[in-house]
């Protein structure tokens, strides 16, 4: 599965970071993570995916890795010093924005 992690911001994320937030990610899951950017000229919000390459929720395990990444969130609004909305979805996130 790909975890789609969007941060919607109303500036556009600093290079420095968005390393630090890939870095956050990195701490916590030992899976490719990539980051793409969007600004499309139809929508309000800058748009930065951190996807979570191949991993998997199980039965056994899906509230600490959902409790994990909810953490792993409180981080990234904490250093992130502007008003953002976060959008968490298997794949893709299009339909939700």
């Amino acid at each position: 599965m790909r975890l789609v992690n969007t941060l919607l911001s109303e500036h556009e994320l600093k290079k420095e970071d968005i390393e630090v937030i890939c870095n956050i990610f990195k701490k916590q899951y030992d899976k490719n993570i990539e980051v793409n950017s969007y600004k499309y000229d139809d929508r309000k919000y800058y748009e930065t995916d951190f996807d979570i390459i191949d991993i998997e929720f199980l039965k056994g395990n899906i509230y600490i890795e959902i409790d994990k990444l909810i953490k792993i969130h409180e981080k990234v609004i904490q250093l992130v010093n502007q008003n953002m909305e976060i959008i968490v979805a298997n794949d893709e996130t299009d339909t939700e924005i």
